[in-house]
């Protein structure tokens, strides 16, 4: 079943993604999207590869990215492609406070936190710029991930050697690409993993129901991403709250997002 709905959501990335909506896209960011929907199965490996790729495209010292949704406590990085000529610290697993107002607004606002001098920008919070400091960041770039309303995780790009100007053009076609194009797969894997801590009492059908609800979509936004009909999509989802002993929709995203905590 798993590798069944593996290469489904493969096919259905690579169609949205490649043969349509950045089917135009250059070359290397196309070669990005690729390798991510590959490793759809990896979690961890999608992330990686995100960040070893921003890293080199917008030639700066650092990128750390990993999981995070507007309402956790904290940030912290699963993963970290830095240069290998410039000694810095690792920052992965460093935990930095998500709920102050710089981090905040990046939630709210459709746009990335751009600052060539971490030291003179007013919008981050010192204890943050005092965490950054530390981590040796001179000049930062930071991004909300978000996919379908639903925060997926946070990338920040640093420049650790010196303060920096930030190409603004190519910091906007990183943002376009992470928003659009990155965000689709990384919510993709965290919902098959999501999916696979829950298999033995799902139907094939309705752990890709229940791969793409995990994200928080609605049975609408199932029904179109599957190409069903909403009254089908809506009856996998109470046969899933069923089987999963969810009370009710936001009940269900918990709970699939919650490893062991469903009863198989």
């Amino acid at each position: 079943m798993q590798t069944h709905l593996y290469l489904s959501t493969q096919q259905r990335l690579k169609t949205q993604l490649l043969d349509t909506t950045w089917k135009s896209l250059d070359a290397t960011l196309r070669g990005v999207c690729a390798e991510m929907i590959l490793n759809i199965h990896n979690e961890q490996a999608c992330w990686d590869v995100l960040a070893q790729a921003l890293r080199c495209y917008a030639d700066c010292d650092r990128v750390d990215a990993g999981r995070c949704t507007r309402s956790d406590a904290h940030y912290s990085p699963c993963v970290q492609a830095a240069r290998a000529d410039v000694p810095m610290p690792n920052v992965v697993g460093l935990q930095l406070p998500n709920q102050t107002a710089g981090v905040q607004w990046l939630w709210h606002n459709a746009q990335p936190l751009v600052t060539s001098d971490l030291h003179a920008d007013s919008r981050l919070d010192r204890p943050l710029v005092a965490l950054l400091r530390a981590s040796g960041t001179q000049a930062l770039v930071s991004l909300a991930v978000q996919h379908a309303g639903t925060g997926v995780g946070v990338v920040c790009l640093d420049h650790v050697t010196s303060a920096r100007q930030w190409r603004v053009d190519r910091v906007a076609r990183l943002f376009d690409f992470v928003q659009q194009a990155a965000a689709p797969v990384l919510a993709a894997a965290q919902a098959l993993k999501t999916a696979h801590s829950h298999p033995a009492s799902l139907s094939p059908a309705e752990a890709r129901v229940a791969a793409i609800a995990a994200t928080g979509a609605g049975y609408k936004v199932i029904a179109r991403r599957l190409n069903k009909s909403a009254s089908t999509v809506d009856h996998q989802l109470r046969s899933i709250r069923r089987k999963l002993q969810a009370q009710s929709h936001a009940h269900l995203v918990l709970v699939l997002n919650t490893p062991g905590s469903a009863q198989q």
